[in-house]
């Protein structure tokens, strides 16, 4: 039997893509998705999701919830456009405490779980502080997030830890076992237009049943964004290495995150070098073949 997956998710612009490969890619059993109702959050992505995880006839729990950092909470943020709770209701759903239903379903489980975490870590590390003896029920947890050098958000930070820095420093110290995909790998996920085209193909072409007319243009929608866009299938490597983590290349390195300092808040110091006699804490991802990756989807596009 395989290990059920947590998805702790941040919707991101590759939201269609990304709960494809959740719910339909091979070598994961998906549990629970944890949504977490942003400002930014649009009908359209609740509405996905929702009609997603029905259309997989599979048992797969939905929470959604207003997540906030463990300190700090700036309050203009936690504001959500009031239709999408209004539509999240409509549909018999409610906005929920995420940290007591994931600590409760995971007491439940009969075998150890695996999260993956692609926004901040704040409802993770909730937990932890609420129950640390949790910890012994997770296997492990992907964090796509932080960077060996640089950021995204500051100079020295990436957005989804500088979001929540202490939670992320809670977490990363919990002792449970770590794989950080950070930018170092992310970006290595753009896509040529030839693998995009690829890609188109397959989708196109899919005769499979979850493939509805409305997912295949949305997906064809997507991908052709790509090509003007250039972006990266960063939320993609989350699930791509619970599935296969063969294609990746990490390094077990000593990882503290920075919660202080006036330029370097949010920082994952990684001594990549291993300079320091401090224990190696997390397995830190730098690269990923990417031909794999795209092999990866076309097979989970073309036979789901």
């Amino acid at each position: 039997m395989k290990k059920p997956i947590f998805i702790d998710y941040n919707i991101g612009f590759d939201n269609i893509i990304f709960i494809l490969s959740a719910i339909f890619i091979r070598g994961i059993s998906l549990d629970t998705i944890n949504i977490n109702i942003s400002r930014d959050v649009k009908l359209i992505d609740i509405n996905n999701i929702v009609n997603l995880t029905k259309l997989s006839d599979k048992n797969i729990k939905l929470i959604f919830e207003k997540n906030s950092p463990i300190i700090n909470s700036n309050k203009d943020e936690d504001r959500v456009n009031e239709e999408v709770l209004d539509f999240i209701r409509k549909i018999d759903y409610q906005i929920e405490d995420s940290p007591k239903i994931m600590l409760r379903k995971l007491k439940e489980s009969h075998k150890k779980a695996s999260i993956i975490s692609t926004g901040n870590l704040s409802n993770i590390a909730k937990m932890f502080l609420s129950c640390p003896e949790i910890k012994k029920n997770i296997n492990k947890i992907v964090v796509v997030g932080g960077a060996i050098y640089g950021g995204n958000c500051t100079p020295c930070a990436e957005k989804n830890i500088f979001s929540d820095a202490y939670a992320a420093d809670i977490v990363f110290n919990s002792g449970v076992p770590i794989i950080m995909c950070g930018l170092d790998v992310t970006e290595k996920t753009h896509l040529s237009n030839e693998e995009i085209n690829e890609l188109l193909e397959c989708i196109r072409s899919s005769t499979n049943k979850y493939i509805t007319d409305y997912i295949k243009n949305e997906l064809i929608c997507f991908f052709e964004s790509l090509k003007i866009s250039d972006k990266s299938l960063a939320n993609l490597c989350g699930v791509i290495y619970a599935s296969n983590p063969d294609i990746f290349k990490f390094d077990k390195c000593s990882v503290s995150v920075e919660t202080g300092g006036e330029f370097t808040y949010g920082c994952t110091v990684v001594d990549i070098n291993h300079v320091l006699q401090e224990t190696r804490n997390v397995d830190v991802v730098y690269s990923l073949d990417i031909k794999k990756f795209v092999f990866i989807l076309k097979n989970f596009l073309s036979n789901m």
